[in-house]
């Protein structure tokens, strides 16, 4: 491909892409969160509690766009 920015292929993202906040990035990004409060909480409520407080979620659960 060359190195102009732009691209006529709608499904290929453009070399230039900056984008972070794709649905599968964002359910990745709590995967991780999960397993990080996981090991630092031994009590499964508390855990779940402080995961629903700080996980990402879709985005439209934070008034943004679903993509």
């Amino acid at each position: 491909m060359p190195d102009d920015e732009t691209t006529e292929d709608p499904y290929q993202e453009p070399g230039n892409s900056t984008v972070e906040n794709w649905h599968g990035q964002r359910v990745e990004r709590d995967a991780e969160r999960a397993d990080r409060i996981s090991a630092e909480r031994a009590d499964h409520d508390e855990a779940e509690e402080r995961f629903a407080e700080e996980a990402e979620g879709p985005a439209d659960r934070r008034g943004g766009e679903v993509d």
